[in-house]
């Protein structure tokens, strides 16, 4: 008996699951960093959740507030282009007003 493709299933079911676990958590880290002004471990959580997914408008939102945390306006201002490209790319975006208007706050946050 073959159980391959049964085997390959349960595989990509636990890798989803425990995607969305390190998703919530890092989630949850991230705002606690933030919300305790630990803007440099913020910046790596929020790094840290791009790569587990790199089209979530939150995790840029957390990194962008983390660079402004620490005053990197450039950084910011990076963070921000990039998400707009990327999103410009995966999903043909041709109206990101939004997502530009949740961003304004946080270009300017603290």
């Amino acid at each position: 008996i073959d159980f391959r493709d049964e085997y390959d299933e349960w595989l990509r079911s636990r890798r989803y699951h425990y995607s969305l676990r390190a998703t919530s958590i890092a989630t949850q880290l991230a705002e606690a960093q933030l919300k305790s002004k630990k803007y440099a471990e913020a910046r790596n959580t929020a790094t840290f959740l791009q790569q587990l997914d790199p089209l979530s408008e939150e995790a840029y939102c957390y990194l962008m507030r983390a660079h402004a945390g620490i005053g990197d306006q450039k950084s910011v201002q990076r963070t921000y282009e990039a998400c707009i490209k990327v999103l410009r790319v995966e999903f043909d975006a041709k109206n990101l007003a939004d997502f530009a208007r949740l961003t304004q706050g946080v270009i300017h946050y603290e």
